[in-house]
């Protein structure tokens, strides 16, 4: 990306690169000190939510998938991945994330496409994040005038509009400095620790 964004409200400070360190195996590694995120990533990392790779990294600037999102959730919420679930073959997520992707459509906060599938390794967009996000900490509205101060606000998708009307009339979603949400946008997974760092600090 071409700018990093104070949260995901969208404050943007321009050309802050990331530029990691040598690995060192510790968690979170690879987040600069003076990261735009770092301090709310380091929260999330002492807190257990943000596990990272086998290496330690925690790529902040990489797309997420939506398994990944709700790897974050189920482990913020406390929830136990189900237990012997199964990912069908015809489903695009990973063996790995079947218990949690299970947990978290059972929890309300996914829900499968007309067949099912849960699409997990599917890079998620800012609207997918916003409502899982919204869904996990039960926050949604049905005063979608709140949207209306966004330019791009005809450009959400009706079953997001709810949800992400709950994180704006609530503080939790403000918009960039152009008035827009960019919701269809793929979100990087620094944006998606800043909101979701922000329904668990109410």
């Amino acid at each position: 990306m071409s700018a990093d964004f104070d949260d995901y409200s969208g404050t943007v400070d321009e050309g802050t690169p990331v530029t990691p360190t040598e690995p060192s195996g510790e968690l979170g590694w690879d987040v600069p000190s003076g990261y735009w995120a770092a301090e709310t990533i380091q929260k999330l990392i002492d807190n257990g939510i943000i596990k990272g790779d086998g290496d330690g990294s925690v790529r902040p600037e990489d797309r997420i998938t939506r398994e990944e999102v709700a790897s974050l959730l189920v482990n913020a919420l406390d929830i136990e991945p189900a237990a012997d679930a199964a990912v069908d073959p015809a489903d695009n997520s990973s063996k790995w994330a079947a218990g949690v992707l299970q947990a978290a459509k059972e929890a309300g906060i996914m829900q499968g496409d007309e067949n099912g599938h849960m699409n997990g390794l599917d890079n998620a967009t800012r609207a997918e994040v916003a409502v899982m996000i919204a869904r996990a900490a039960q926050i949604s509205s049905d005063d979608l005038t709140v949207l209306d101060k966004f330019s791009d606000a005809g450009a959400i998708p009706g079953w997001a509009q709810s949800s992400i009307a709950g994180l704006v009339s609530q503080g939790k979603m403000n918009g960039y400095e152009d008035s827009t949400l960019r919701m269809n946008n793929l979100i990087i997974r620094a944006e998606a620790f800043q909101l979701l760092s922000g329904i668990l600090t109410t």
